[in-house]
């Protein structure tokens, strides 16, 4: 008697949701990290971790066209997931004191980074939640028409969001 094959296990996500939400996780943490820097982008100076941002923010996008609001949603309520592990962690790295091994001016750039730490913690999620959120919502809600509809879609609600991110921030 022939055993049956074993069948396929199928995904219970679709792989476009899977993989945006694994790149949103990462994107969602290392911005903090990145805010650590302030870049010139012509005559302004911005938190480096707008570079994450906006990759978050076709993220969202791209998630609410393809799998609805609901889902982009979601998404970013467990970036905000993402964002509080690792300020536990941080906070858990920091707490107790730097090896005696550890050369001085490593410790001295740590302090350095890392005095910023409290505004990027309490600032960075609420400005990620509010803008995401906000994100999510315009581009759901616009409606334009013809082939470049999408892009002027996009480009609208990711420059609003990300006027509140940084008014925010």
């Amino acid at each position: 008697m022939d055993t049956p094959a074993p069948a396929k296990p199928s995904l219970s996500v679709p792989r476009s949701l899977f993989v945006f939400a694994l790149i949103y996780g990462g994107m969602t943490v290392i911005a903090g990290v990145l805010a650590y820097k302030q870049i010139a982008l012509g005559p302004l100076a911005v938190e480096s971790g707008i570079l994450a941002f906006l990759l978050l923010v076709v993220l969202s996008s791209a998630t609410s066209q393809l799998h609805g609001e609901a889902v982009a949603n979601r998404l970013v309520l467990w970036g905000l997931a993402a964002l509080a592990l690792s300020v536990v962690l941080v906070t858990l790295v920091l707490a107790p004191p730097a090896s005696g091994d550890m050369p001085g001016e490593k410790l001295a750039a740590v302090e350095t980074v890392h005095s910023q730490t409290p505004r990027i913690m309490i600032a960075g999620p609420i400005a990620y939640g509010i803008s995401l959120l906000l994100n999510v919502y315009l581009f759901t809600r616009l409606r334009i028409g013809g082939g470049m509809g999408l892009m002027i879609r996009g480009a609208i609600a990711s420059a609003l969001s990300q006027a509140i991110d940084t008014l925010i921030f």
